[in-house]
């Protein structure tokens, strides 16, 4: 992200699947000026309707959360966010092995808007949770709660599944 030269940083992740209309969607988003950094929904990838649909819908529920509570979330696999508050901040904070992403939107709330914008949507490997779904589920909620609540980086990274 540090070498990217563009106004915009766009970010998602190598088993992540973007819509069609995803970056046009991104550039409508930051035609507010006031709007620093978004992130969006995610589908999962998965054949199992019902598991879809709740984690999606969950997903969607705990982010608009957090925003309403003032922690605002970017997902690594989905957001933007403009690359002179990038700088400003510092970038990643690269002591953060799991939720450097979180990080950065926490920090960039305090230069300006931070949006959660519901049609800038990607479709997400599933692969972590089907593996080990309470270990993946524990993983994740212990990083939240040390990035969100603690203010400090989680002292472990996500276990490998490959």
């Amino acid at each position: 992200m540090e070498a990217c030269q563009g106004n915009i940083i766009v970010v998602t992740d190598a088993d992540t699947k973007p819509t069609d209309t995803w970056l046009g969607n991104i550039s409508k988003a930051f035609q507010n000026e006031e709007i620093i950094a978004i992130t969006g929904p995610a589908r999962l990838d998965t054949s199992f309707k019902n598991v879809k649909s709740m984690a999606e819908n969950l997903y969607i529920f705990f982010n608009k959360l957090n925003f309403a509570l003032g922690k605002p979330h970017l997902s690594g696999f989905n957001f933007a966010v403009r690359r002179n508050a990038f700088v400003k901040v510092g970038g990643l904070d690269t002591r953060y092995l799991i939720g450097s992403d979180v990080n950065l939107g926490l920090r960039l709330k305090k230069l300006g808007k931070i949006m959660f914008v519901d049609d800038v949507i990607v479709t997400t490997s599933n692969r972590r949770w089907e593996n080990n779904t309470l270990k993946a589920l524990s993983e994740y909620t212990r990083a939240y709660i040390y990035t969100v609540w603690l203010h400090k980086p989680p002292p472990f990274k996500l276990s490998a599944i490959r």
